[in-house]
């Protein structure tokens, strides 16, 4: 979706074996062991991006490596996170999807449900691809589920 709107975009993956998956859909593929980055050899592979989107998981199955990767790496790809990212300087927006699923996108979502609910990938691809392209998500905390509104209505209530 970026690379189709002239967004240069670059994935960080973790082996060549990925680049397969990432080259046809416009992406510069990178291959980089986050796990084993520290704070300044991210702040080294993410210089001279104007955005990072930070999607990286360890896909569970292990408890520890997934702290290692999507807590500890994502903590210092900011040098914080959560929290962190909320207090600092930059321009944030953090998304929330429920529990992800691989059905496909549907284009709608919805941001009031209280319980958890399925998000398809492909909405949560959208919903990244809307809230680049839109400053009004900026400062925003925003959990979806999968639903009945429109993704650039439903991340804009008021309007």
């Amino acid at each position: 979706m970026l690379a189709d709107r002239g967004d240069e975009v670059t994935a960080v993956i973790r082996g060549l074996d990925h680049a397969a998956e990432v080259s046809p859909a416009g992406a510069e593929p990178l291959v980089a062991d986050i796990e084993q980055f520290d704070v300044d050899g991210l702040a080294r592979l993410i210089a001279g991006h104007d955005v990072v989107v930070w999607l990286a998981g360890a896909g569970g199955g292990n408890p520890a490596r997934t702290v290692r990767i999507d807590r500890d790496a994502a903590i210092r790809s900011m040098a914080g996170a959560g929290e962190h990212l909320r207090a600092s300087k930059l321009d944030w927006t953090v998304l929330g999807p429920r529990t992800l699923a691989l059905e496909s996108g549907s284009g709608c979502i919805d941001t009031t449900a209280e319980t958890s609910a399925q998000t398809s990938r492909a909405n949560v691809a959208a919903v990244i691809a809307e809230t680049l392209a839109d400053s009004g998500t900026i400062h925003r905390t925003i959990r979806f589920n999968d639903g009945e509104t429109e993704i650039a209505e439903a991340l804009h209530p008021a309007r």
